[in-house]
C-alpha cells in the first residue's frame, strides 16, 4: 500500500533525477512506520507513465477541474478526509 501511494512521486523523481543527468537504476520507498522497504519501479516505461500522469493532472488543475473521485484506500490516506464532503474514509 505505501508503495502504490508514493511510487509515481518517486518515479517522477526518477525522472527529474535523469533530466539533471544522474543516473537513476533503481527506487526503493522506505516505511519507517512498518520498518518495511520496498522496491519501486523507475525504468523508462514507468517513469513515462507518471510524467504523463502528472502532465495531465497539472492541465486538469489549471482548468479547474476538481472532480473528487473517492476511494476508500486513498480517502484513508488523505490529509483532508476529515473535512471533504466525498470523503469515504472510515
Amino acid at each position: 500500500a505505501y508503495a502504490e501511494r508514493y511510487g509515481r512521486q518517486l518515479a517522477v523523481y526518477a525522472a527529474a533525477a535523469r533530466g539533471e543527468g544522474l543516473h537513476v537504476r533503481a527506487g526503493y520507498l522506505h516505511d519507517l512506520n512498518e520498518g518495511e522497504r520496498s522496491h519501486v519501479d523507475v525504468g523508462q516505461v514507468a517513469t513515462a507513465e507518471a510524467i504523463t500522469t502528472l502532465t495531465k493532472a497539472v492541465k486538469q488543475i489549471r482548468a479547474g477541474e476538481y472532480t473528487a473521485r473517492p476511494e476508500k484506500s486513498k480517502c484513508e490516506g488523505c490529509d483532508y478526509r476529515r473535512i471533504c464532503q466525498h470523503s469515504c474514509a472510515s
